[in-house]
């Protein structure tokens, strides 16, 4: 859900993950975002793009590099439509990649978000969402989580061309599994549950 309204905000992209392996406690990582951009398409849905570079280069298959991708797919209408934070309204997408072997983290979540009256910033609130491995870069694609759950804050700046080329060079470098481990590992069209 996205409405239009001013607000307090805070220019920095963080994101919570907590690693759930079914043979050890849950481990928590937090990481912040160097830049974050915004679309929104002809039919109103968003697409957010956080990137967080490690070195010095701009090129995703030259690591390490992370790229948060949100896309809503469910609009409500601000006082019309009941809101929850247990509803799924927008696919998430987190990928790490380093010299080029990566994998992606694909599943839904719930987006809570403000586009401001300026029109050119957008803060977000990501609740849980629940990822698993769905598409690699290289043979060599390390297993960094496996079972995420994913919370952040967001600060977009609304930028269509810069979100557009990330994305576009994500999905470029990332191809889906060839093999059938996230469905043994997680079951088919579950996430996080093992069968």
């Amino acid at each position: 859900m996205c409405i239009l309204l001013p607000a307090c905000r805070s220019n920095v992209t963080r994101f919570e993950v907590i690693d759930y392996s079914p043979s050890a406690d849950p481990v928590h990582y937090f990481q912040e975002f160097d830049e974050c951009y915004y679309r929104v398409d002809g039919e109103g849905n968003i697409d957010i793009v956080a990137r967080r570079r490690g070195g010095p280069t701009n090129r995703l298959d030259e690591g390490p590099v992370q790229v948060v991708h949100i896309r809503t797919i469910y609009q409500s209408v601000p006082g019309q439509t009941p809101v929850e934070r247990t509803m799924t309204n927008a696919t998430v997408s987190y990928i790490i990649m380093d010299h080029g072997a990566g994998v992606s983290f694909d599943g839904a979540g719930f987006l809570l978000c403000t586009i401001h009256r300026n029109g050119r910033e957008l803060t977000a609130t990501l609740e849980e969402s629940t990822l698993r491995p769905m598409r690699r870069l290289g043979a060599g694609a390390p297993q960094v989580f496996e079972r995420p759950r994913v919370t952040g804050r967001i600060y977009a700046q609304l930028d269509p061309r810069r979100t557009l080329r990330i994305l576009n060079e994500t999905r470029h470098l990332l191809r889906p599994m060839a093999d059938a481990t996230a469905h043994r590992r997680y079951g088919a069209g579950s996430y996080g549950e093992i069968e």
